[in-house]
């Protein structure tokens, strides 16, 4: 849970980062373009004196001279052109102003829009992140536990057994296990190469529920027992496939190392053995071929 709590912390300095950086980008297009139309305005205005202090010298060149009734009539005619094009050029301004403030607008628009959708992908990470933290408590896990090398009951030979135990809270189930026997001198073997196609189905398993499997391969008590000056490790290894129960397919492999010289021999009177035994605690995980998703 405190890794959820930390990924929401993130996810929200994120956000929140996304957001400052979308205001500043908005902020600065809107100021830019205010600028603009300032300038704009600020054209306008001189140019709006200009014309009228041309206009002035024009009606006074046009109309100078003329006797009184046409004179008026004159300035009159001069003075409404002039102001048919100061309409206009307000007009104009007006239309300047109005693209500005829907271009601003837009610009929120456009702004709101990505915020949502940052907010919208922010919260469907932190949802799904939620899901799969309490798909991860609830999940089922499959651990793999040495069980000893264990003699069978009517030939001369051992094999090796695990513990398979459910340790989440789901069932697991579609199970299919593989469980293989080595012998070698080697007390570092590796490269152990496990297949869900040799592996045999065998049900479901319940929380806290185990079963108990053997190993495919046997070995006579002759194989066990190393030549003089020599040493013996058996290797039982493997892995385990499962549906965690929420329809995601689990994989546990395991490895475990017995050393032979740890064994204990029976024997009857005449001296032959009759039963050999290595208990699971004289198994030792080995360094590779162990390992779970």
């Amino acid at each position: 849970m405190r890794v959820l709590r930390d990924a929401n912390v993130m996810l929200t300095l994120a956000a929140v980062t996304v957001l400052i950086f979308m205001i500043g980008i908005v902020s600065a297009m809107i100021l830019e373009e205010y600028a603009k139309v300032r300038g704009a305005y600020a054209v306008y205005q001189a140019r709006s004196e200009q014309d009228r202090h041309d206009a002035q010298k024009a009606i006074a060149q046009s109309c100078f001279g003329m006797d009184r009734p046409t004179f008026v009539q004159c300035v009159s005619d001069k003075i409404e052109v002039y102001d048919r094009s100061q309409d206009n050029n307000q007009d104009l301004q007006a239309q300047k102003d109005m693209a500005f403030w829907a271009f601003c607008t837009f610009l929120t628009s456009c702004g709101s829009l990505a915020i949502t959708g940052v907010g919208i992908y922010y919260v469907r990470n932190t949802l799904l992140s939620s899901i799969e933290a309490t798909n991860r408590e609830l999940r089922a896990y499959l651990s793999v536990s040495p069980d000893g090398i264990n003699p069978l009951q009517i030939r001369p030979m051992v094999i090796g057994h695990v513990s398979v135990k459910n340790v989440g809270q789901a069932i697991a189930k579609d199970v299919h296990l593989m469980v293989r026997m080595t012998i070698s001198q080697n007390r570092d073997l590796s490269g152990f190469e496990v297949s869900k196609a040799e592996s045999k189905p065998t049900g479901s398993i319940a929380p806290t529920a185990s079963i108990w499997k053997g190993s495919v391969q046997t070995l006579s008590f002759a194989e066990i027992i190393p030549e003089a000056g020599k040493q013996n490790y058996l290797y039982v290894w493997g892995a385990v496939y499962y549906d965690d129960g929420f329809r995601q397919r689990r994989r546990t492999a395991f490895c475990h190392r017995y050393d032979t010289d740890s064994r204990v021999t029976e024997k009857d009177k005449a001296g032959q053995i009759t039963n050999i035994h290595i208990s699971a605690d004289k198994a030792r995980y080995t360094e590779t071929g162990n390992d779970a998703d």
